[in-house]
């Protein structure tokens, strides 16, 4: 933990359940949202355009995804 401590942001996997902000990461083998009903739900990136309540990314759409994530989650901070 000592190595994270200068860190600005960490991305994990596997958390669908916890109360915290989310991206959600779809591809073509992948289909099924978990986070559908989430209100943490910050974002999702989906190789297919969707219509969503939150903004969607493709996959190669990396700096919008990161301004969002700077200006949601670490400017809050």
């Amino acid at each position: 933990m000592s190595a994270l401590a200068a860190l600005d942001l960490v991305l994990v996997e596997g958390f669908h359940e916890e109360a915290r902000a989310k991206i959600e990461i779809l591809s073509d083998r992948n289909n099924e949202r978990l986070c559908k009903m989430d209100g943490n739900l910050l974002a999702i990136v989906a190789p297919t355009p969707r219509q969503t309540a939150v903004p969607a990314f493709a996959p190669s759409e990396i700096k919008p995804l990161a301004d969002l994530i700077e200006r949601e989650i670490i400017a809050r901070s």
